[in-house]
């Protein structure tokens, strides 16, 4: 008998698989979840079955980029093409982005298809609330109070105002609100305050040292993967506002919601920046056909409106690594500061389409210092000796 883990196979030849509220129809590569038909790109089809069949199990990054993509990290294959997919196929299974429960990240490996069990789907509230409102409304007010209470004993015995504001994940807090909730507790100070963290391998990653005591693995991590901006960085302010899924947020909070994944544009106007958290959603909101994405997605996102258009005379993306890889931005308008996009000595390729023409990019601000210009995509600047110093740029010679 198979396990548990396994799917379970329907009698008679079926090619449909079924666990939990999901099926397969790999022969009509149809889906259905909790009895509803998903509407998949082939990319999220061929994701979702492949994790199907090792339901269970932790399926790393570079074994899906062999399984679907035919390719490897080693031999130039994108982690962002996986996360891409899996962020498209958890909203469509409905997931909670912070808490998913079936397709669930696996830190440092990849992603694992889970089937809680039917014990664990729900809560018991009937068990912890009373059934009457007035009860509710009294136990609220009593936390209300023990709150309040000790927000004023903080400031009697602690040294400074609780009311101080900090950053903590890209966000203004008071920093006796943080404390209270026993966060934030490892503080640097950075370019527009104090920049408060939850472990001291966030700080460590943030201001660039190796402290002692932290864990050397989960450090690595955080820098690899960008999850936390270095406070002191030239390339912008974090607090500068962003559009990020429909709210205007600081670049700092949008950078960790989008685990340093950030691809941009300037399409509403000069210095306003709409960010989103895969190349898909950038490509189908500005119409440029970016190297390396999930057409088929594209194309769903865009026949779906499910990314709002922004067209415009676009006439390069520049990216933060080399083979256009990383974050990117898709310039609209001419920036005499890169700082003021948050792009600034961190561009290391250069996509410019057909017909775009010319663009120049200077070493320093306000158009100045060694430039170069192209009228066609550069995979790696350090061919130009230009890698990273990029700090302004126009449309023309």
């Amino acid at each position: 008998m198979e396990g548990p883990h396994l799917l379970e196979k329907l009698p008679q030849k079926s090619t449909v698989w079924r666990r939990g509220p999901l099926a397969i129809d790999e022969a009509q590569q149809e889906v259905l979840w909790q009895n509803r038909r998903l509407d998949l790109s082939p990319i999220e089809f061929a994701v979702l079955t492949y994790l199907a069949h090792r339901a269970g199990q932790a399926v790393s990054y570079d074994e899906l980029l062999q399984a679907v993509w035919n390719t490897s990290l080693a031999q130039g294959g994108s982690l962002d093409q996986v996360r891409s997919t899996a962020k498209r196929l958890r909203q469509k299974l409905g997931e909670s982005p912070a808490h998913p429960r079936y397709l669930v990240n696996v830190r440092g490996v990849g992603y694992r298809l889970d089937f809680p069990s039917e014990a664990h789907k729900a809560w018991p509230f009937r068990l912890l609330l009373p059934a009457k409102p007035i009860f509710i409304v009294k136990l609220l007010t009593m936390v209300g109070l023990t709150l309040a209470i000790a927000w004023l004993l903080w400031g009697q015995i602690s040294s400074g105002d609780p009311r101080t504001t900090v950053w903590h994940r890209g966000r203004r807090v008071p920093i006796g609100l943080l404390h209270l909730m026993g966060r934030g507790s490892f503080c640097a100070s950075g370019p527009s305050g104090v920049y408060c963290f939850d472990r001291k391998e966030e700080m460590a990653a943030a201001i660039g040292e190796v402290l002692p005591g932290v864990d050397p693995k989960i450090l690595d991590e955080l820098r690899d993967t960008g999850a936390v901006p270095l406070l002191w960085a030239e390339w912008g302010d974090p607090a500068q506002r962003v559009w990020f899924e429909q709210r205007r947020i600081p670049f700092g909070e949008m950078w960790y919601q989008a685990k340093g994944r950030a691809f941009c544009h300037d399409g509403l106007g000069p210095g306003v920046i709409t960010c989103y958290d895969t190349d898909e959603e950038l490509a189908a909101a500005t119409g440029i056909d970016l190297p390396g994405v999930d057409q088929a997605a594209v194309q769903h996102l865009r026949s779906t409106g499910a990314v709002p258009q922004v067209p415009g005379n676009y006439y390069s993306v520049v990216y933060a690594a080399i083979n256009y890889g990383g974050r990117n931005f898709a310039l609209r308008y001419d920036y005499n500061d890169f700082r003021s996009i948050n792009f600034n000595d961190i561009t290391s390729s250069i996509y410019i389409f057909h017909g775009a023409g010319y663009s120049t990019y200077f070493a320093a601000i306000n158009y100045a210092g060694d430039r170069r210009s192209f009228d066609s995509s550069v995979s790696d600047l350090r061919d130009y000796n230009f890698n990273d110093v990029i700090s302004s740029a126009r449309k023309d010679w």
